[in-house]
């Protein structure tokens, strides 16, 4: 299986706009300045993080950073604003909802724009969500809804950031008595980690299978479109997501198959930012001793000629 088995599976694409009264917003307007988000937890708040590689379109508006909180790195730079409650809220209600994704934040002018893959199964969950936000608090202010295929949406999002793939390569040893490679070897599929911030330890995890899967604490997302959810804890993506988590290093796409009996983890994400996880990642296989048991299978940028043949 690759990712053209796989990319008309959650094909329901909603773009959710959002607006606050804040001097982020206001000067995004007014300037017309934009890019990459994330949405970063601290307790029970959350953050927009957006991240502006340097260059001339976004040097024409440094004059306003002193009037927000911005830190400067080599290739770019973060401006931070705290999101307001309701925001908050609709992102932690849509992040648990089954058959459904955050793939993506950014802002766009005024709005921080929510991305999200969903499953045909989750419309009615999610339209629940946007109906009570559209009548009572007036926090929508665009809204998309329409079909697209993974493959597509990787395409889109890779003409506007440029996306890199890196693949790391586990010896099995390491996993042997790991809940996910098991039903990986079982079953002929792919799992897709599908959240940045575990909860206890442990990650919410899409698994796209050709046969049936039956387990303890397994969820049927679709048994005719061979989808399935459940929860992993895992030392490593642990380590790995904290760290990054730490450095504001966000992960759109993450994948885990079996490649000649291996299991590679491949991630997909902006390529402006695809070293300094590099670099983290071996920082961190390195300290927890994994340096002889973890391979680098690939580090390229993403294009479109691949057809979702990411392990090749």
């Amino acid at each position: 299986m690759d990712l053209r088995d796989i990319k008309n599976k959650m094909n329901v694409n909603v773009e959710i706009g959002l607006k606050q009264d804040s001097p982020m917003f206001l000067l995004s307007k007014q300037y017309n300045f934009s890019g990459a988000a994330a949405a970063v937890k601290s307790g029970d708040d959350m953050f927009i993080k957006v991240f502006m590689p340097k260059g001339e379109r976004n040097d024409n508006v440094k004059h306003l950073f002193p009037l927000l909180d911005v830190e400067e790195r080599k290739d770019y730079y973060i401006v931070t604003e705290r999101l307001n409650k309701n925001i908050t809220d609709l992102i932690n209600r849509v992040n648990h909802i089954a058959g459904t994704k955050i793939s993506d934040f950014s802002l766009n002018k005024d709005l921080f724009v929510v991305s999200l893959s969903l499953h045909e199964s989750a419309k009615y969950r999610i339209s629940s969500v946007i109906h009570n936000n559209i009548i009572n608090d007036y926090l929508i202010n665009d809204l998309k809804i329409y079909n697209n295929d993974l493959l597509n949406v990787l395409k889109d999002r890779n003409n506007r950031d440029s996306l890199s793939v890196i693949s790391l390569g586990i010896d099995p040893e390491l996993f042997r008595n790991d809940k996910l490679i098991n039903i990986l070897n079982n079953h002929e599929s792919i799992a897709e980690l599908i959240d940045n911030y575990p909860e206890n330890n442990k990650f919410r995890v899409l698994i796209y299978s050709k046969d049936k899967i039956n387990g303890d604490n397994i969820d049927t997302v679709s048994s005719m479109d061979g989808i399935y959810e459940t929860r992993i804890e895992n030392d490593l993506f642990n380590e790995l997501s904290n760290r990054a988590n730490s450095m504001y290093i966000f992960r759109d796409y993450v994948f885990i198959k079996l490649v000649n009996n291996k299991p590679v983890i491949t991630l997909i994400m902006p390529e402006f930012r695809s070293m300094e996880f590099l670099k983290l990642a071996y920082s961190t296989i390195t300290e927890l001793g994994y340096e002889k048991q973890i391979s680098l299978e690939k580090f390229d940028k993403y294009s479109d000629e691949l057809s979702g043949d990411i392990w090749s």
